[in-house]
């Protein structure tokens, strides 16, 4: 059965690893799960490794996306977060949460990008 969601994060989430893959990011890991939580995207650039939620939207009728990472949501982070860096024993890296927000949607099959921002040190 076709998950428009599913099918658009995916497309999402593979946007803005590209975005940050070109602004010299090497992506550690995507849709990553620990301590019962999810992180869309780890990614490292020098001493800092990113955990990036990817929000996207079809209009901005409801807000924006990035207004969706709520203070529950931002705990989930965190907590994956803070487990990765135990569990890998990452001492050397700075740890950074950032948002990126997508306006767009598919269309024939290709993910069509009316706005993108993306937000570092977003919480």
């Amino acid at each position: 059965m076709f998950n428009y969601n599913k099918v658009a994060g995916n497309a999402g989430e593979g946007y803005v690893c590209a975005y940050l893959q070109n602004e010299g990011y090497k992506i550690i890991a995507t849709q990553h799960v620990d301590a019962g939580a999810e992180v869309d995207i780890i990614a490292e650039k020098g001493e800092i490794l990113a955990f990036v939620e990817v929000k996207m939207r079809a209009s901005m009728e409801n807000g924006m996306p990035n207004q969706a990472v709520d203070k529950r949501k931002q705990a989930k982070i965190r907590r994956v977060a803070q487990y990765y860096l135990l569990k890998n024993n990452i001492r050397d890296k700075v740890g950074r949460f950032d948002v990126a927000e997508i306006i767009g949607n598919i269309r024939t099959g290709q993910l069509c990008v009316d706005k993108f921002n993306y937000y570092k040190n977003a919480f």
